[in-house]
């Protein structure tokens, strides 16, 4: 099943304004794991699936989220770097 091309480019603009974000340690720890879902359901050919997880992720954004500790956050560890391009290479391929 193929993911619907509004939904992949959705996914992978917010995916590429991630890679800007600063924020906490835990948040980022939280974004990782929408970062992983994204992919697992791009893979999948979850279409359901990848419009819930890139909702899901907007709204860890911290500029819209309130992050209290904003101010103290960090870019992407590089880990998390790395997953974030890794997951916009993979939706990149058009399934």
């Amino acid at each position: 099943m193929a993911v619907d091309e509004e939904t992949r480019r959705e996914a992978c603009d917010v995916l590429r304004d991630a890679l800007d974000w600063t924020t906490t340690a835990q948040r980022w720890a939280q974004i990782d794991e929408v970062v992983v879902r994204i992919r697992a359901a791009f893979t999948a050919g979850h279409d359901g699936d990848l419009l819930t997880a890139t909702a899901d992720l907007e709204i860890l954004d911290p500029r819209r989220a309130n992050d209290a500790s904003k101010e103290s956050g960090t870019p992407p560890p590089e880990r998390i770097h790395d997953r974030l391009n890794d997951t916009i290479h993979t939706l990149g391929k058009k399934k």
